[in-house]
């Protein structure tokens, strides 16, 4: 009994760790091929960025705030919204806009901003 207890355990902190690791992993990946692109072609430098929390949209609101939930595609994919703040410059002012990256089973399908940048 206390062998499947750990093992139950050490397989719940496993799910965890992954499904953090996959969180920051699209976070990166969305800023480098998507967040990164927009900001040079608008002639504005990229800074850094800082991960929300699970249930947490920064400045969206309304229809466009979907936090955690257990939501599937149509096709029953997995389908989950990841946010974060992206700090950018535009001269010399700092400025911040809260990025939504839109998943289906690991694939980003689309990247919105709360503001326009």
């Amino acid at each position: 009994m206390q062998l499947f207890t750990l093992l139950t355990t050490c397989g719940f902190i496993l799910v965890i760790a992954l499904n953090v690791g996959i969180y920051f992993l699209i976070i990166k990946r969305a800023i480098r091929k998507y967040v990164i692109p927009d900001l040079t072609r608008n002639a504005l430098d990229y800074i850094s960025y800082k991960a929300l929390g699970i249930f947490q949209s920064g400045d969206f609101e309304g229809k466009e705030k979907r936090t955690f939930s257990p939501i599937v595609s149509k096709n029953g994919s997995p389908a989950a919204d990841v946010y974060f703040y992206i700090f950018y410059k535009s001269g010399i002012e700092q400025k911040r806009v809260t990025v939504k990256v839109e998943t289906l089973f690991f694939v980003i399908r689309k990247v919105k901003y709360s503001k326009e940048l």
